[in-house]
């Protein structure tokens, strides 16, 4: 995966096509490797040596690569500047996550859910660079505008005529 990571990532072109590049890399690796990530993961949270040694051997290079492609998109304002952790989680928890959590939920058939639906709108090449792109727009620098409710003019009230209450009809 790092050699993936690393060749996608390379050369020229703005940080922020770099990041793309290599968050769709991620994407696709998530997808094709979900199992595996699933299980190590399991086995890293029940404080499994082996697992744990992997991941602290590991994650740390990539999680390198996309945080240097993240502060340099940032210094060069493609990127909004966040702290490096909040912008990693939003890019991991949407290209990677839906794969991993999702598919692993609808490969174990624990939530109902179309293989179809699942392989054109979660899985598929096309719909990772979907969501990267979603991800990079909300991290876009400037901010997208906060979205506020139009305003609402006040209800007029109506110049009907009361109707008097059947009491005060029979005095």
């Amino acid at each position: 995966m790092y050699r993936e990571l690393a060749a996608q990532t390379g050369g020229g072109g703005a940080a922020i096509d770099r990041l793309r590049r290599a968050l769709c890399t991620l994407g696709r690796f998530a997808r094709d490797h979900r199992a595996t990530i699933g299980r190590v993961w399991i086995d890293a949270m029940q404080g499994e040596p082996v697992a744990l040694g992997f991941m602290r051997e590991n994650a740390p290079r990539h999680v390198g690569v996309l945080l240097a492609l993240a502060g340099q998109a940032a210094r060069d304002g493609a990127l909004r500047p966040l702290p490096p952790l909040q912008g990693l989680m939003l890019m991991l928890g949407g290209v990677a996550l839906p794969m991993i959590f999702v598919g692993g939920l609808a490969d174990a058939q624990a939530a109902p859910m179309p293989q179809a639906m699942l392989a054109e709108q979660v899985m598929d090449d096309a719909a990772i660079a979907e969501r990267v792109d979603c991800v990079l727009a909300a991290l876009s620098s400037p901010p997208p505008p906060a979205v506020t409710p139009a305003p609402v003019a006040p209800r007029r009230r109506t110049t009907r005529p009361r109707r008097p209450a059947p009491e005060e009809v029979h005095r």
